[in-house]
């Protein structure tokens, strides 16, 4: 899944290889906002690394 992201938490020139899919932004937003998995797969799945 090719992505372009723009936020003020990225180095200009960032490039980031890891291997990332719906359920990775899903998870993200999981995290980022203290709420529980739906299913297994956003369980899963790798949050974006620079919400961490």
């Amino acid at each position: 899944m090719n992505r372009f992201i723009s936020s003020h938490f990225l180095e200009p020139g960032t490039i980031n290889t890891d291997p990332v899919n719906h359920y990775s932004l899903l998870r993200s937003i999981e995290e980022n906002f203290g709420l529980g998995n739906l299913k297994r797969h956003d369980a899963m799945a790798q949050p974006y690394w620079f919400l961490k």
